[in-house]
């Protein structure tokens, strides 16, 4: 039954890994840049939602 499990979720990150690998090698200039404004709202968020001292 772990088995199961465990090789099912090896199979899928495999997958996914090999899925994001692929996409970021042929990534194109407009979700590149989709990518940067994701990141920086993301810290954004991150950074407002922090404890201020």
């Amino acid at each position: 039954m772990l088995n199961t499990l465990w090789t099912n979720i090896c199979f899928y990150a495999d997958f996914y890994y090999t899925f994001a690998l692929r996409w970021w090698s042929n990534i194109t200039p407009p979700e590149y840049g989709m990518v940067l404004v994701g990141v920086g709202v993301f810290g954004w968020v991150l950074m407002k939602s922090a404890s201020r001292k």
